[in-house]
């Protein structure tokens, strides 16, 4: 290669696959955060709301609708992935 030449390189990490974009399950607890303020180790194990792979599978294969309780708020998933997340009154 002659000098001067700047070539962009790629790292690659034999079987280290990221996830091009967050899960569901990310997605909803950092909404969660971001809203109440609270750390991540002061949250409840999102396990104890709904199950986190039954989650991420149902928009891994179809666009539902889903409503639930954790940690204090009432989280809505719209078929596109929008999540509402509100205080429970």
């Amino acid at each position: 290669m002659p000098s001067g030449t700047n070539t962009p390189r790629e790292l690659v990490v034999p079987g280290h696959h990221p996830p091009l974009t967050p899960s569901v399950t990310e997605m909803v607890i950092q909404e969660v955060i971001d809203i109440s303020g609270c750390a991540l180790d002061d949250l409840p194990p999102l396990y104890e709301a709904i199950d986190p792979d039954a989650l991420n599978a149902l928009y891994d294969h179809g666009a539902p609708a889903i409503e639930f309780q954790y940690a204090g708020y009432h989280i809505k998933i719209s078929p596109e992935q929008t999540i509402s997340v509100t205080h429970e009154n």
